[in-house]
């Protein structure tokens, strides 16, 4: 699956939003933990979901899902800035997961709760 979308903040505000506890917590879901893991928690999810920090350089993070939910298993969520003329372009690529069609939980657990700072 792939997001692409304009932002009208830094590469370096947006990384930051998508790598730490303050700023998961500011768009996604105030449920966040970064650690060793990331442990990000949703009012319909039995457990936390809980994924690996595998890169965080100037232009991507990347994170591995561990052990929680099953069905993310493998899932690599990674989010890349792409430098336009005026301005940069975020992208939001989730791969190594079956096709979540059909899945009900999905929507509940996929959706950003809340627009980047």
């Amino acid at each position: 699956m792939l997001f692409r979308f304009d932002v009208a903040a830094s590469p370096e505000a947006v990384l930051q939003a998508v790598k730490t506890t303050e700023g998961i917590q500011a768009f996604w879901t105030t449920r966040a933990e970064v650690g060793g893991t990331l442990k990000l928690g949703f009012a319909t999810a039995p457990a936390p979901f809980d994924l690996r920090l595998d890169q965080s350089d100037d232009r991507t993070v990347a994170w591995h899902t561990e052990t929680f939910p099953p069905h993310w298993f493998g899932t690599t969520i990674r989010w890349d800035v792409e430098p336009r003329d005026d301005g940069f372009t975020k992208a939001y690529v989730e791969s190594g997961r079956p096709d979540p069609v059909g899945d009900a939980r999905t929507p509940a657990h996929r959706r950003p709760a809340r627009q980047l700072p």
